[in-house]
């Protein structure tokens, strides 16, 4: 019976064997469609294509279920299973062959192992290593087969913590601290606003920040930024767009006066 909640919500799909191997000389464009299909459905009961455990689907319904003339399926699966792909036990119930390749095991891959070890020893290729307590579901494998740990079951807000962590052990670092009095900037260089200056000279630098200070401890923590130096950048570059700040505009009219003539113009 399909679970209501899939035994592996995907599958490994071989690409070489699915390019280059029988698969594509034996079988017709539509019946390879098929079988990906099949290969699908039977993810979600761990291999096996029917209705309960004692009763298989018929072939009209599988059919329909997938969208294939009936015809053209059943004809498919009777060569699937003619080619042994596909294996019909006595009650009409379909089961894919070896579907511990497709869903890539654990017992699967310590075969594999075993397999490329005896063929090339000393130049074997090195495999993570198995755990025989480890659940085989498609989380666990997923994780297994890249050595590494799933971001995706992390919580989010120590993710952001472990950036900010990061961030903080470079040379150098601008931090904004709102979470004590006074509330004030540190990290920033005279080389910094020197360089800002003359990036910027519509900006007085120094109103910027104070401004930036008020801004950011009036939003929540969680919206605080991670690279504030860009941060300042950004913010120094809208207001140069813009026009510059009260007292320290240059002669002469901003990009932004600029841009709105030329469009009034268009």
């Amino acid at each position: 019976m399909i679970d209501k909640i899939p035994s592996r919500v995907w599958f490994p799909f071989w690409v070489d064997k699915w390019i280059f191997g029988s698969m594509r000389l034996e079988f017709e464009p539509v019946e390879r469609a098929i079988w990906v299909d099949l290969l699908a459905l039977a993810a979600k009961d761990d291999g096996w294509i029917r209705a309960n455990e004692d009763t298989p689907y018929l072939m009209a319904q599988l059919a329909g279920l997938l969208v294939y003339p009936t015809d053209v399926f059943s004809q498919a699966v009777d060569k699937f299973v003619e080619r042994g792909k596909l294996s019909r036990c006595d009650n009409g119930i379909l089961r894919i062959k070896n579907w511990e390749k497709y869903c890539g095991t654990i017992e699967y891959r310590r075969k594999l192992k075993q397999r490329h070890l005896s063929r090339s020893p000393g130049q074997a290729k090195e495999f993570p290593p198995i755990d025989s307590n480890q659940n085989q579901s498609t989380e666990a494998a997923l994780v297994t087969l890249s050595g590494t740990q799933c971001h995706a079951s992390r919580d989010p807000d120590q993710i952001r913590s472990d950036k900010r962590r990061r961030g903080t052990t470079t040379a150098n670092t601008i931090r904004l601290i709102l979470d004590e009095e006074p509330k004030r900037w540190e990290g920033i260089t005279d080389e910094d606003k020197a360089l800002w200056k003359k990036t910027y000279p519509g900006c007085d630098i120094d109103y910027v920040l104070q401004e930036m200070i008020s801004y950011w401890d009036a939003q929540p923590a969680s919206k605080r930024k991670v690279n504030w130096k860009r941060t300042i950048v950004n913010r120094l570059k809208w207001l140069q767009d813009h026009g510059g700040t009260p007292g320290a505009r240059v002669p002469g009219e901003s990009r932004w006066l600029r841009m709105t003539k030329l469009k009034d113009h268009e």
